[in-house]
């Protein structure tokens, strides 16, 4: 095939490919903003990145998995592994919630910093003044700056009494975050003029993370920044690299996790009124228990080079 011809091949499947995605997407957020009309309009939204970017962005997991095994057996032990793990975190959820919900933090922060390093500090990773930053903007800036809110979104998941008298402690871990991200552009401007360095623009990114988290509604900046920022990097880095995607064996990990919500929040939960609070509370238990296996198989693949 030559060079024009499979330049249009790969045209040709893109566009089919974006068009697909496109009218899916339309659909469901039509869909669900029609079924639940009471639902804010961010919360279609965030569902639906939820949906087309959250689960995905997890359910990629199966092909590392597949890179990282030898025969069939090394498989289905590591999705075994992984499976007890998820059930394991959503046990906890319903079991000792504050617990959970303090374990899901700091997961996540550390799974946010390791992953979306963006600077070249390989060497140092967790020494670096960009993974403390990263660590502790998502969750602690709108704990800090946005308490009431953010205690009132996370009160649809669990009981949040505790981490009231938490928030002091939350306030001063946002001020550092701030402090770090800024302290990463001076010194950006410092390589630049003093050392005549080339000026890293991705060191900008976390002082834009902290900013989006300080304007924004918790709501909005936690969606805006779990969707279309992190699993958007998480997913171009996977398209990126050495391990092959296969639509149709992706479809199932995609879809399990999205009838679980639906059926836990129709089914399971009763304690909550309204259908959509259900749903975000099964979204984010879910989507956090996905996250525990998620974070350490990450962690390891980086580490190896396989992703970047």
């Amino acid at each position: 095939m030559s060079e024009k011809k499979l330049e249009r091949f790969d045209f040709y499947h893109f566009t089919r490919t974006a068009v697909t995605a496109a009218v899916l997407v339309f659909v469901f957020i039509f869909a669900i903003s029609f079924l639940l009309p009471t639902l804010e309009p961010f919360m279609a939204v965030l569902l639906t990145g939820i949906v087309f970017l959250g689960f995905p962005h997890g359910a990629l997991d199966i092909f590392l998995i597949d890179k990282l095994s030898f025969s069939r057996k090394d498989i289905l032990v590591l999705l075994f592994f992984y499976l007890i793990a998820v059930a394991a975190m959503v046990f906890a959820w319903v079991l000792i919630p504050g617990g959970a919900f303090l374990f899901f933090i700091a997961y996540s922060c550390f799974h946010f910093a390791q992953s979306d390093l963006s600077l070249d500090e390989t060497k140092s990773d967790f020494l670096s003044l960009e993974f403390f930053a990263r660590f502790l903007a998502p969750f602690f800036i709108p704990f800090g700056f946005h308490s009431e809110r953010s205690l009132k979104l996370a009160g649809h998941i669990q009981e949040t009494s505790f981490l009231e008298f938490m928030t002091p402690v939350f306030t001063v871990l946002a001020v550092a975050a701030v402090v770090l991200s800024s302290l990463i552009v001076v010194r950006g401007i410092y390589y630049k003029l003093v050392r005549k360095q080339a000026w890293q623009m991705m060191s900008l990114e976390p002082l834009i993370v902290c900013i989006l988290f300080l304007v924004l509604d918790p709501l909005y900046s936690l969606g805006i920044y779990f969707c279309f920022i992190h699993s958007v990097k998480h997913i171009v880095n996977f398209l990126n690299s050495p391990v092959q995607i296969h639509m149709k064996r992706l479809i199932p990990f995609w879809i399990i996790p999205i009838v679980a919500v639906i059926l836990f929040a129709l089914f399971i939960d009763t304690s909550l009124i309204r259908v959509e609070d259900s749903l975000f509370k099964w979204s984010i238990m879910i989507l956090s228990s996905i996250a525990l296996p998620h974070t350490f198989l990450i962690y390891f693949c980086k580490k190896s080079k396989l992703i970047r």
